[in-house]
């Protein structure tokens, strides 16, 4: 009897009616003709398996949300030939888009967008991190973009991943936490191979770190790098994820940063001293077991039984997504195996990673996109892998969602990013996810359990892989 519950709850049968959530808006329909080129030319180089970034925001103020995509490119720069254009779409309603020729293509070979009103004029803006330096655009109106990069400094990081705007110091102004990821030249790349001695791509931890930073803005579109001195030290960190929230609930913001094969940092914020890392202090560096995750994608779940909230980082192949539950006091637990969320996606490496009561049953779920980023098919280890989407029942514990609950479980894709956002304004929350050399996938949210339950929500800036929302709290 202990059996058939256990196996109940990991797949999700006979526990719900079994409806769809989502379904799928095909691209013939929607517009979106984007395709994300790694540039693959055989040599395993290893940006060509990083990207897939995106943005949702409201760019011309007509209250819907509209799209920029990253985009890839070459690896090594040939002549009379171009990096293909990073690529913008309006929302025309109705989960429509039109691809909109605006002039500013992104850096090159872009990972991530993240938008919003740096300025203060009531326009959203853009900065996009890449791995071969990284742009910041305003908005000036009419889908008209400036190049204003310079406000952040000469000296871009070498490769830029993970960003966040929020107002860390309390002035009502918005500043930008840009993480660093490794130093990668394909002209010096070491030779990596896999256990059967074939070339395979190496890790992060073959290459230098690229330190983060820290910018202070004014609200004018001015920024001051205020990285040392407030006390933002990550220089072994390779930084995929990062989200930030008052994690310690004492009424400030504070940061958490995913790394890749190191271990996670939680920069609480105090008058006194600035930031002070307290990942280790609080339970969040390292899995209960002691193991550096290679996080890729965070978000965070409003906890179930006191103020604050939970954090999720996807992982790598074999290791499982970690939950770690706040506690309080500024502590968390590695709840992963005792809520089964571990071994749901164990057989996964995942990247992008967004939770929000999808159904309006009261209870939240988790949808998680996966791909690996070593070639071993041949070994018996997929390249591509199916999304998955989870519930979190009363108990804490979680179950997987069916296929017919979740069809796209059924495709398998080397996904990246994605986001959550109320696309066509019916009040739920749809579904856009990204995959290498290949279309976006975008689903709209059909289930009939009405809109997402109201609750108490705590302020959640960042997240997922890559994928910036112009404004995104935790329900």
């Amino acid at each position: 009897m202990q059996f058939i519950v256990l196996w109940l709850m990991l797949f999700g049968l006979g526990v719900s009616a079994a409806e769809p959530i989502f379904e799928v808006v095909q691209s013939k329909t929607s517009g979106l003709d984007f395709r994300f080129e790694s540039g693959t030319r055989g040599k395993f180089d290893l940006p060509e398996i990083m990207g897939g970034g995106m943005a949702a925001a409201d760019f011309d103020g007509d209250g819907r949300l509209d799209l920029f995509f990253c985009q890839g490119g070459m690896i090594e720069a040939e002549a009379g030939i171009t990096d293909p254009p990073c690529r913008w779409y309006r929302n025309q309603g109705q989960m429509q888009f039109k691809e909109m020729k605006v002039g500013s293509e992104g850096p090159s070979y872009a990972m991530g967008a993240w938008p919003a009103d740096f300025d203060e004029d009531g326009k959203v803006d853009l900065f996009v991190t890449g791995w071969r330096g990284w742009k910041l655009y305003r908005n000036k109106g009419e889908w008209q973009f400036e190049d204003v990069t310079s406000s952040l400094g000469s000296e871009a990081l070498k490769w830029s991943t993970a960003a966040v705007w929020t107002d860390f110091n309390g002035d009502r102004h918005l500043d930008l936490y840009v993480g660093g990821y490794v130093e990668y030249d394909p002209s010096r790349a070491p030779f990596c191979a896999a256990p059967d001695g074939a070339r395979d791509y190496c890790g992060p931890e073959d290459f230098v770190v690229v330190p983060d930073r820290l910018y202070y803005g004014d609200g004018k579109g001015h920024f001051r790098d205020v990285t040392k001195t407030v006390g933002i030290d990550n220089h072994y960190g390779r930084t995929l994820g990062a989200i930030a929230a008052d994690f310690n609930q004492d009424g400030r913001l504070d940061l958490f940063i995913a790394n890749d094969g190191t271990a996670n940092n939680l920069f609480i914020q105090n008058q006194e001293q600035g930031f002070v890392d307290k990942a280790i202090e609080s339970g969040v560096a390292f899995t209960s077991s002691g193991e550096a995750l290679a996080g890729m994608g965070v978000a965070a779940m409003e906890s179930i039984d006191k103020p604050g909230v939970d954090l999720i980082v996807t992982n790598f192949y074999d290791r499982g997504t970690v939950l770690f539950q706040y506690r309080g006091k500024g502590f968390f637990e590695d709840l992963s195996r005792r809520s089964g969320l571990g071994l749901l996606s164990r057989k996964y490496n995942g990247f992008g990673i967004v939770s929000d009561d999808f159904d309006g049953d009261g209870n939240l779920d988790v949808v998680q996109v996966n791909g690996h980023v070593l070639s071993r098919e041949r070994l018996g280890t997929p390249v591509k892998m199916r999304p998955l989407m989870m519930a979190r029942n009363g108990d804490g514990t979680f179950q997987e969602r069916s296929h017919k609950e979740f069809p796209i479980s059924s495709l398998e894709i080397q996904g990246r990013g994605l986001i959550k956002a109320d696309f066509d304004k019916d009040g739920r929350m749809d579904l856009l996810m990204t995959r290498l050399d290949g279309e976006p996938i975008l689903l709209k949210n059909v289930a009939k359990g009405g809109k997402t339950v109201k609750s108490k929500r705590t302020s959640v800036f960042g997240g997922s892989y890559l994928s910036g929302v112009v404004a995104d709290r935790v329900r």
